[in-house]
């Protein structure tokens, strides 16, 4: 038995063993139950004496194919699309940041890492890779939206040819940013989510805004510059809700320049 070249491993039996052996496969050859395959896992070849017969087991080529465990997928690695890993990193960070800000300036709500991989065309698990959770997200929205807003309303303060015009120009430029939509963001961000840290950060980078206002009233002799910049502030407050009535940014800007020239004149005339 067996084809030429087969291995076959030799088991001895004793003669019982034999019996036993050969009545049992006969009985599912004749029955069909267990199974019995036809060409069999086992077969017989005799043996004489006490060696027992050998047992033949099917050569590998014949086996039948277990199937194999399906291999765990591996994440696919994330595409670089710039020349070096670093400004990949950057341009990616960029993407989520700007999908970030468009659903808060659309909804007014934190954005949560699921809509901001959605809105960047990323995998949910690819946003970790650049902002660890949730609350690093939200702080580095809040530093990216800030210094922009600041260096709008420092740049229109520049521009201005006197102290008394830079106050005028520090109210605009904030109704201004209102009426965009920035603002709006800021105060958001700054609203939401207090046990993210986010608040504070916000209050920091609100009080930076203020310091150009500040050190204009220093210049000028302003007596007790902070809290006449933080009256100033409640006018703005009170344009914005303006706006939200329905009145136009050219509309609340003169009104507050009817509020505050007196002030920036009298502190900028000769006679004092």
């Amino acid at each position: 038995m067996g084809a030429p070249g087969w291995a076959w491993p030799e088991i001895a039996l004793t003669a019982a063993d034999q019996l036993r052996l050969m009545h049992r496969l006969a009985g599912q050859r004749r029955s069909g139950k267990g199974g019995f395959d036809p060409l069999p896992l086992l077969a017989l070849e005799p043996g004489p004496g006490l060696t027992g017969p050998r047992i033949l087991t099917r050569p590998a080529h014949l086996q039948p194919e277990r199937p194999r465990a399906a291999l765990p997928e591996r994440p696919a690695m994330p595409r670089i699309n710039a020349p070096s890993v670093a400004e990949h990193r950057a341009a990616q960070e960029r993407a989520l940041l700007d999908a970030a800000h468009a659903i808060l300036e659309e909804t007014g709500e934190a954005p949560t890492m699921a809509q901001v991989a959605a809105r960047a065309g990323l995998a949910r698990p690819s946003v970790y890779q650049y902002f660890s959770s949730h609350k690093a997200l939200l702080q580095a929205l809040v530093r990216d939206v800030f210094p922009r807003w600041t260096e709008r309303i420092a740049a229109a303060m520049r521009t201005a040819p006197t102290p008394g015009d830079r106050i005028l120009a520090y109210a605009a430029a904030n109704i201004e940013l209102v009426a965009e939509g920035s603002h709006a963001i800021g105060s958001a961000l700054a609203a939401m989510a207090p046990g993210e840290g986010v608040g504070e950060h916000a209050d920091q980078m609100h009080r930076a805004v203020q310091e150009p206002l500040v050190a204009t009233l220093v210049e000028i002799g302003v007596p007790a510059p902070e809290d006449v910049a933080e009256l100033i502030n409640a006018m703005i407050h009170s344009g914005t809700r303006m706006l939200d009535a329905g009145q136009s940014a050219p509309q609340v800007i003169a009104h507050l320049e009817t509020v505050l020239r007196p002030l920036a004149e009298a502190y900028q005339s000769p006679a004092r």
